[in-house]
């Protein structure tokens, strides 16, 4: 990706977690991300960011992120922590990051050994149906109401699926 083109990403990125729109109210997942955990030390605000980000990333990239990348996340949230910046703007730093990450807006084949997991598998095809059906729409205008209603069932499905084998293991 071009640093022109991952610079308008960024621009793009910021812009969605700065809008006044994106609050408590619309982001169903804003207390698991963005609200600041009740840990009492440092150690365990710390544990909470990284377990926080370990399932966010998990989620936005589409597949298992290495300890490193977590790691250089999380020392970012607790260092902007430490200069006195509000949680919930060091998260959204986090997250404009993750969604100008090429690793967020294009797909990766999983490497050999992690698509013999169920799980990753199911994550897999939930990725490449939604990237076939917003292909498939947005080249046919959306005429074809049931079958976006059908992509959208088997996405659903496919996500449904990946819960149940995450709770599993």
């Amino acid at each position: 990706m071009s640093p022109v083109l991952m610079e308008a990403y960024l621009r793009l990125s910021r812009s969605i977690v700065e809008s006044p729109e994106f609050n408590s109210k619309t982001c169903g997942v804003w207390d698991q991300l963005f609200a600041a955990p009740s840990s009492k030390s440092s150690d365990e605000t710390e544990t909470r960011i990284r377990e926080r980000l370990t399932k966010f990333l998990t989620k936005a990239f589409r597949r298992p992120v290495e300890s490193e990348q977590i790691e250089r996340y999380t020392e970012y949230v607790v260092s902007q922590l430490r200069m006195g910046e509000a949680f919930e703007n060091a998260m959204k730093d986090v997250v404009a990051a993750t969604l100008a990450s090429p690793k967020f807006l294009y797909l990766y084949d999983l490497p050999t050994g992690e698509s013999d997991s169920m799980y990753w598998t199911i994550i897999v095809l939930a990725s490449r149906l939604s990237f076939f059906c917003g292909e498939v729409f947005r080249t046919r205008n959306c005429t074809n109401w049931p079958l976006l209603v059908d992509c959208m069932n088997l996405i659903r499905l496919a996500n449904k699926w990946s819960e149940c084998f995450e709770i599993a293991s």
